[in-house]
């Protein structure tokens, strides 16, 4: 009888203990100042000790969590940054074409070289790394949605 006692409050205790530490599916949106919603690039929430990563959609909506049982972040204190928020634009410019003397063939570059192409970041960069963001969450058992304001790169 005390074996059966003892097997029924440690299967509780157990059960209990692995609730407290359930994961937390947290969505969100990253917007601008303006109001216009960041549409590309991925959402970090770090511990310092592991990760959670979520992309973002074409209206700035994000999720961390949600596709398997017990997915999403441990409740706990984030650094919050944003990797990969930049747009790539032609410059209409070309990269020079290869020398004539050479013996590497161009890979289909016509004779008049390549187009040139800029990566532009669209947000402040103190929001790109752990190191530098100033966002920040406390992940609970009730947190759901967590929304951010970020400011646009300089120019």
């Amino acid at each position: 009888m005390q074996k059966a006692v003892l097997f029924i409050v440690v299967s509780v205790l157990i059960i209990f203990a692995s609730g407290c530490n359930s994961n937390v599916r947290v969505h969100g949106q990253i917007q601008f100042d303006d109001g216009t919603p960041l549409t590309c690039g991925t959402v970090v929430f770090d511990d310092g000790m592991q990760a959670a990563r979520g992309d973002l959609d074409s209206e700035g909506n994000y999720r961390l969590g949600g596709e398997y049982k017990n997915d999403g972040v441990p409740p706990g204190n984030y650094k919050v940054y944003i990797i990969g928020a930049c747009q790539t634009v032609t410059t209409g410019e070309s990269a020079p074409s290869p020398d004539a003397g050479s013996t590497k063939k161009p890979v289909s570059l016509k004779g008049k070289g390549a187009p040139r192409m800029r990566v532009t970041p669209l947000i402040h960069s103190r929001f790109t790394s752990r190191d530098k963001t100033d966002l920040s969450c406390e992940v609970t058992g009730s947190t759901r949605e967590v929304n951010f304001t970020v400011e646009r790169a300089e120019p």
